[in-house]
């Protein structure tokens, strides 16, 4: 009974950061913004390994471009096992529709557990209006999914994908370094973003045409890994 309730404090945690990760949603900011000299159609599949239990799922993007729209289709799948006994499952949909660098539709949901939560949103003149289970509400057109990943994007107003939740981003930059990917050595420039109210922080390593390589949240107690695999 002891280690059964300290694995399921264990993974309390670890949900909740693999979580955060996840609510990040696409990392759409800076596919969108290469995609203009990319090919039509792009797939971004990305391995999810927690620091506790190992692999845990993937998350995948589908990018299309047509002219100066893009639309970017997201799908998570993260299952937490032990003992073959299943601690936690999360299914999770996205599409998004940008018409240069602006967002201009949303739609998201989110199965945690089998409780599913619907986000949906669209541009409304100089706004973007997000529908969520709490309500309506009207934010800066310039809003954008919250991401590590929107790293040269800057600053601003960020929504969580799996909630509506409205909050702020900050990003720093901490220049060049070499990372290792399936045996390959390359060179990326390094993130650390941080989001108003989180404990937990953020960072990404951007690789050529700002394809980013992999990214990571960390805590104090532990960190979550995402590689992009193909």
């Amino acid at each position: 009974m002891k280690a059964a309730r300290a694995q399921r404090r264990l993974f309390a945690a670890t949900r909740e950061r693999t979580l955060v990760t996840l609510m990040s949603g696409a990392i759409v900011a800076l596919l969108v913004a290469a995609s203009a000299s990319a090919a039509p159609t792009r797939t971004f599949t990305y391995q999810v390994d927690d620091e506790t239990y190992g692999p845990v799922g993937t998350i995948s993007f589908v990018v299309e471009t047509q002219g100066d729209t893009t639309v970017v289709t997201t799908e998570a799948h993260i299952v937490v096992t032990v003992l073959g006994i299943t601690l936690y499952r999360q299914e999770s949909t996205r599409r998004e529709r940008w018409v240069g660098s602006r967002l201009v539709e949303f739609r998201g949901v989110t199965n945690e557990n089998g409780t599913a939560v619907q986000i949906d949103g669209r541009a409304d003149g100089e706004h973007f209006v997000l529908v969520s289970p709490s309500g309506e509400t009207r934010t800066p057109g310039t809003i954008r999914p919250a991401s590590p990943l929107t790293a040269d994007r800057g600053g601003g107003p960020v929504f969580l994908p799996d909630t509506g939740i409205v909050t702020t981003a900050q990003v720093e930059d901490l220049g060049e370094v070499a990372v290792t990917l399936d045996g390959t050595a390359t060179t990326a420039r390094r993130y650390r973003i941080e989001t108003a109210g989180a404990k937990q922080r953020y960072e990404v390593w951007m690789g050529a045409e700002r394809t980013p390589l992999r990214f990571s949240v960390k805590d104090a107690r532990s960190a979550d890994m995402f590689t992009l695999v193909r």
